[in-house]
């Protein structure tokens, strides 16, 4: 979770209340308040962006202590401004919105409470620049209209005193070497109507731009891989000026290849629908409609009922509502989780284990009554191969959901060669395949042993010792597996199906992960036919 640090000073003026009494409300918005001094530490969960900043926290600590309840009204007109979008950028970062800030009031803590702003939304939102990165600039030193475009423009970037370009700035500047991954080769520009860079997104934003003490108008750009990662960036950033004080003016957003033309940011507010009989019975407390509008006042909400549906409108800034169980959230919030009184579920059956776990609890037992160790490894990998693929992956390693247990457990060998040999590590985990299109989850139990010895006879008679404390016979027949000496591998037969396989590790898979010892290895799933 992101740590945010509000100025005490600072929060007690926007919110309108002493700080003893904002820290004791503060756990009540899911927030674990750290070091208190003239500055709060405090952590947020992610799927509360809004609240990164000393205006959010604040706008949301009125409502909840009753001083400004309801729906905060935010306005925008047009700034008669246009950015034009190559489509040379869908290459490599496809979408940009903006916005017009004017009448900033920027003195020290406003300047410092920004950037944080900024820096958590591209940690907590932005996937660390990759999904969403934010550019400020000082609107007075530009001349739009704005174009965002693929480029080999020089200019002076943010806190240095030479022109360099795109390229060297990847190779010199501390953040083109930190996000340089993020665009590789290609390199994007925002350039004013006389090419002056406003921005190297995600990488750097140029000096020319640079925000000052005496900077009254903004300019804001976010870009990004997602369009509502960045739509939520921006909403959640110019809400925190409004409330400053400042007034927001759109910006007309022209993509020629899409035919299409955007006015950001929408500042009006979105519905959704919910009905009393789903947030009574999901809080677990007799509400009347009554005491859920007043909840969901105190939620910066306003609502309204008919037949027992209500019909909530909630502000741009809140990011994170996608679904009627979210506004039942809000309404226990707003509410009060202690004012909830417990009891005993209604239910007349006894807890148990399933099956599947009742077996896997055996295999682990057994398993380190043979001397192994068991390790948790990642779900995520990086083979396609009948895998599920991650939509928007973090990192190159991890674009997919796992098919196997085993590369998991060769990179545990890997990791740990300072170790005392031998090694025999097993895992007992989740495993998804694709299978026509349609996700297929299983539950899988694999092991490996490095050392001098490591062979195919001893992973059998490990595999025969498991097998013959579950209770389950097997058969042996020749495979066929990549991942295995040919004449080495064995698959593992019950009741005819085939459940799982062993032998020795492949030496050119021993030799990419640089594994010095031979390995064996074996791999089957939990759930098998019995005899």
């Amino acid at each position: 979770m992101p740590v945010v640090s509000l100025n005490c000073e600072d929060l007690q003026e926007m919110v309108g209340a002493d700080i003893h009494t904002i820290i004791e409300m503060l756990p009540r918005l899911g927030a674990d308040v750290g070091c208190v001094n003239d500055e709060i530490e405090v952590e947020f969960f992610p799927n509360r962006p809004d609240l990164f900043s000393v205006e959010g926290a604040a706008r949301a600590l009125r409502g909840m202590l009753g001083i400004e309840t309801g729906l905060p009204i935010y306005t925008s007109g047009p700034s008669g401004i246009e950015i034009d979008v190559d489509p040379s950028v869908n290459l490599v970062r496809p979408y940009i919105v903006c916005a017009v800030v004017r009448g900033v009031t920027n003195d020290e803590k406003t300047i410092k409470s920004l950037i944080d702003l900024q820096e958590d939304l591209h940690w907590g939102v932005g996937r660390d620049r990759r999904k969403a990165a934010i550019g400020i600039h000082d609107l007075s030193h530009l001349s739009p209209p704005f174009r965002y475009t693929l480029g080999e423009v020089a200019f002076v970037p943010l806190d240095f005193s030479e022109v360099m370009t795109p390229a060297e700035i990847l190779r010199v500047h501390p953040k083109g070497r930190e996000y340089g991954h993020i665009v590789g080769e290609r390199h994007p520009l925002i350039l004013d109507t006389n090419d002056n860079v406003l921005s190297f997104p995600p990488i750097i934003n140029g000096e020319l731009t640079r925000v000052t003490e005496q900077t009254t108008d903004l300019f804001i750009d976010v870009t990004g891989l997602d369009m509502k990662a960045i739509q939520d960036c921006l909403h959640i950033l110019v809400s925190a000026l409004y409330d400053r004080g400042a007034s927001v003016e759109t910006v007309e957003v022209v993509y020629p290849d899409h035919d299409q033309v955007l006015s950001t940011p929408k500042m009006g507010n979105s519905t959704i629908g919910v009905t009393k009989g789903d947030i009574v019975r999901r809080v677990g407390a007799e509400l009347t409609e009554e005491t859920i509008l007043g909840s969901l006042q105190k939620m910066r909400m306003e609502a309204t009922v008919d037949a027992g549906r209500f019909t909530v409108s909630f502000p741009c800034y809140r990011t994170d509502i996608m679904h009627p169980v979210d506004i039942i959230e809000d309404v226990a919030i707003g509410f009060g989780y202690e004012n909830i009184l417990p009891s005993y579920p209604k239910l007349g059956t006894i807890g148990g284990r399933l099956e599947e776990a009742r077996q896997s609890a055996v295999l682990r037992d057994v398993l380190q009554g043979l001397g192994f160790l068991e390790v948790i490894t990642l779900m995520l990998a990086s083979d396609p191969t009948q895998a599920v693929i991650i939509e928007n992956p973090l990192l190159e390693e991890h674009i997919s959901l796992r098919t196997s247990l085993l590369p998991g457990l060769i990179d545990t060998l890997a990791l740990n060669q300072h170790r005392e040999y031998p090694q025999m590590v097993y895992e007992v985990g989740d495993v998804v395949h694709l299978i026509t299109n349609v996700a297929q989850e299983s539950s899988v139990c694999a092991g490996v042993i490095a050392s001098r010895t490591a062979s195919f006879t001893e992973v059998k008679r490990v595999v025969s010792a498991v097998m013959r404390e579950i209770g389950c016979i097997f058969e042996v027949t020749e495979a066929s597996h990549p991942s295995f000496i040919e004449g080495r591998r064995a698959t593992i037969l019950v009741n005819g199906e085939a459940v799982g396989t062993f032998g020795e590790i492949d030496p050119d898979i021993l030799t990419e992960h640089k594994l010095i010892y031979p390995v064996a290895a074996f791999e089957f799933r939990v759930e098998m036919s019995r005899s």
